[in-house]
């Protein structure tokens, strides 16, 4: 497994770092969804004595098909889209053996030539993160709606609103929790989702602009080159 490393853009060095990160467990796997790393914390959690016992094996095999199920969906999700996921609650096994809540955010990992190769993720007690979650509680109901309908016209005042807000509180607590705007949020997503349907679909480029939410080709294009640094046309020519 240490050739994963070598490819990935991560010194092995960072693996201690990995190892002192008191109450966090971290876990890295290939595209195959097989652990290539796990630090100690997360090594007592899933019951194992050395890191032999974890690395090459899946979620299935470590966690057992029920709680695997859902990993492995959130996995190919990460693959696809290859952005990070963030404050994904789950449920997995602490060392005790027993089932619990923990709060997870999971990242793509590249090569140096930019291929994916695999993702490296963090879990933690969900109460031990709750303080530093409670933003995104607070704010949760808007932005379900905002992933839900990114492709019809954005009201942050309806976003605010289904988290009993002010439009001002939930712009100050959706800025804390994602560093950026809701408005530019939304942006990013339909985006994403346009990069999607560029490389899964056979739809003409105004069709997707309408389909994610733009009204009007040339600002579609205008914003996918200002964050992919590509017009749609030249990203699909490119990646597929």
């Amino acid at each position: 497994m240490n050739s994963f490393w070598e490819e990935v853009k991560l010194d092995a060095s960072i693996q201690v770092l990995l190892n002192n990160l008191p109450g966090v467990q971290v876990f890295v796997k290939d595209l195959e969804g097989r652990f290539t790393h796990v630090n100690d914390e997360a090594l007592q959690a899933y019951g194992a004595s050395k890191m032999e016992d974890i690395l090459g094996k899946t979620d299935h095999e470590v966690f057992g098909p029920k709680l695997a199920e859902n990993y492995v969906k959130s996995d190919a999700d990460l693959f696809r889209e290859k952005v990070p996921q963030t404050n994904i609650i789950e449920l997995v096994r602490n060392r005790f053996g027993r089932v619990e809540w923990v709060v997870t955010t999971k990242i793509p990992l590249f090569d140096h030539q930019g291929e994916l190769m695999g993702l490296m993720g963090t879990s933690q007690n969900f109460g031990r993160a709750q303080k530093n979650l409670q933003p995104y509680l607070d704010i949760a109901p808007g932005v379900e709606y905002m992933e839900n309908n990114y492709m019809k016209s954005f009201s942050v005042e309806k976003c605010a609103d289904l988290s009993h807000l002010s439009v001002r509180q939930f712009e100050r607590k959706f800025k804390k929790t994602f560093l950026t705007s809701p408005q530019d949020y939304i942006m990013k997503t339909r985006i994403q989702h346009a990069c999607n349907y560029l490389l899964k679909s056979k739809m003409g480029i105004s069709e997707i602009a309408l389909k994610v939410g733009f009204y009007d080709q040339s600002v579609f294009t205008r914003q996918f080159k200002k964050q992919q640094g590509l017009t749609p046309g030249a990203y699909r020519k490119k990646f597929t």
